[in-house]
């Protein structure tokens, strides 16, 4: 048997907070009302649910025009790290976070999560690093990474 609830929160594959969906009554009670995820849909609910909804996409398209911000700005950049390396291979791999960091020295504030790598970097080269900002928002960052330039003694 199913019931109608209103989410309060986002919760993964089953909607945003303002979504009317119809759920299981046992996952609707033991879950979602228990831990507040979701209230039972009276017709007051609903109304309510329209009104988070409706702020919501408003902060959703504010959060967007951002990200397409930063995103423009992002795509300008083509970032350069240095590593320790023999033969081509790095000694170690380049990672999200490195690639974070790399931004911050940029002045460009992302989370590692953000960062986008297939493979793991392990060679000299140019790569092109997905970073997602918003759903539909992932500009394409240029990446180069060099050889560790070898510190030179002090006399």
């Amino acid at each position: 048997m199913s019931v109608q609830i209103v989410l309060l929160k986002k919760v993964e594959k089953l909607g945003k907070a303002g979504d009317v969906v119809k759920v299981k009554e046992g996952y609707a009670r033991n879950f979602l009302l228990a831990y507040s995820y979701a209230k039972l849909a009276t017709q007051k609910a609903i109304e309510e649910a329209e009104k988070i909804k409706e702020e919501r996409i408003k902060q959703e398209q504010e959060m967007k025009r951002e990200a397409e911000k930063l995103a423009k700005e992002i795509e300008k950049i083509s970032l350069k790290l240095e590593r320790k390396e023999k033969e081509g291979k790095l000694f170690g791999s380049v990672s999200q976070k490195d690639i974070a960091k790399g931004l911050q020295g940029k002045k460009i504030e992302i989370d590692k999560k953000q960062v986008l790598i297939e493979n793991p970097i392990k060679e000299i080269g140019d790569y092109e690093v997905r970073i997602e900002l918003f759903e539909e928002v992932k500009p394409i960052l240029k990446l180069k990474i060099e050889a560790e330039k070898p510190k030179k003694a002090e006399k």
